[in-house]
């Protein structure tokens, strides 16, 4: 594979370029990943002047197509798209890759350059803005980086313990602990995606720049809207979302008055038929909704009962369109600070005054409003960005 030289377009001689990495096709957007992977693309696309983007075509679950690949030409002109083909041998490598950093943690710098012969350019020079610290050992070459930039998403040993049902101690937990640390710590800059595990990476990196950049999203007011339908879960496909909201929804069976539920999305495909009909006096299904404008709209307040990592964008996306939520501890205390009129812990008491409360509804719809819209969300973006374009210029 050729080897290009990205030091050239500025008279320092530094990178005004950037491998951006991303190992599947984003704009499948059937994941939150998705949706903050083609937000940070967006930044480097208007922060670099070249941007190469590597992903692999093959992605078992989120592959390219020709519509992704003409959706990206229309939408970022300055991004060269590079695709690779993730083959059985390239699979073995990235599990020998981690198995090794696992076992020697700090020799994760070496062991991330072991690569493939031919398998992907190196981009010299330019900097490399990477998803995910298993980056370092998915991607066929780590580029010859003037700077790295790591968006955790969140962090995956706790995730996985979580999902799990471990603590934290298990050794199984430990081992991906001591594999996400040094990996994550190749970086320069480690951006968090939430407030909570902004804290973690602080106190665990402590030698590395750390950004907490929360998702933006723009408010959307919807005039006349009813806001009268009840409450709305939206989630995709998994199994924290489906053990979160089957529990809110046996405990809601219990209530002497049970509140109107839609839930949208692909998690309903992993109900049961007999669940569905055992709960269908309040429950509704509604399935996967290409256009959530309009459920939004209707809805009374939307639930976050998922107990998991990272920032539930489905928190900010309900509160975009002017609706509470209510949402799990956890999912609360990811959230930059402002969101005290809005968002509000999962409870049945908390639920049942809200609803019973018009002047409630209308106060938290509001504050919904004017959270996401604050400077809040926008401010560290700016100076992040300011950072990166520092970086280009090569001012260290």
């Amino acid at each position: 594979m050729p080897v290009d030289d990205a030091t050239t377009g500025n008279a320092c001689g530094h990178s005004r370029s950037c491998v951006y990495f991303f190992s599947g096709s984003p704009f499948t957007r059937t994941d939150g990943c998705h949706i903050r992977a083609l937000e940070t693309l967006r930044v480097v696309a208007e922060t670099y002047d070249r941007v190469w983007f590597q992903s692999f075509i093959n992605h078992p679950l989120w592959p390219w197509t020709q519509a992704h690949i003409q959706e990206l030409k229309n939408s970022h002109p300055n991004v060269t798209l590079e695709l690779l083909q993730r083959g059985k041998t390239q699979v073995l490598v990235t599990r020998l890759k981690n198995l090794l950093v696992r076992i020697l943690p700090k020799q994760a710098g070496a062991i991330s350059k072991l690569t493939i012969a031919n398998t992907a350019p190196d981009h010299i020079g330019a900097d490399l803005f990477m998803n995910y610290a298993d980056g370092f050992t998915q991607i066929p070459r780590t580029p010859s980086a003037a700077r790295i930039f790591v968006d955790t998403h969140d962090v995956a040993h706790r995730a996985y313990a979580y999902e799990h049902g471990l603590p934290l101690d298990h050794p199984s937990v430990v081992a991906r602990a001591r594999k996400e640390w040094a990996l994550t710590g190749l970086a320069d800059d480690v951006i968090a995606i939430s407030r909570s595990e902004a804290d973690i990476f602080t106190a665990a990196l402590p030698t590395k720049n750390i950004w907490l950049l929360p998702p933006i999203f723009d408010a959307q007011p919807q005039s006349g809207a009813p806001h009268n339908e009840g409450l709305l879960f939206v989630g995709s496909a998994n199994d924290k979302n489906l053990r979160g909201i089957k529990e809110f929804i046996e405990e809601a069976s219990g209530w002497s008055q049970k509140p109107n539920l839609t839930v949208a999305g692909k998690v309903g495909s992993m109900f049961s038929s007999a669940f569905i009909a055992s709960h269908a006096d309040f429950v509704r299904v509604q399935g996967y909704v290409a256009e959530l404008s309009d459920l939004y709209r209707n809805a009374t307040a939307a639930l976050c009962p998922v107990r998991g990592t990272g920032l539930n964008i489905k928190i900010l996306e309900a509160l975009s369109f002017g609706v509470p939520v209510f949402a799990d501890q956890i999912a609360i205390d990811a959230l930059p600070l402002g969101y005290e009129g809005c968002v509000f812990p999962l409870t049945r008491a908390n639920i049942e005054q809200y609803l019973a409360s018009s002047e409630t509804r209308e106060s938290a719809r509001q504050a919904a409003l004017t959270y996401v819209a604050s400077d809040t969300f926008r401010a560290p973006w700016r100076m992040a960005i300011e950072s990166m374009r520092s970086a280009a210029l090569g001012e260290r």
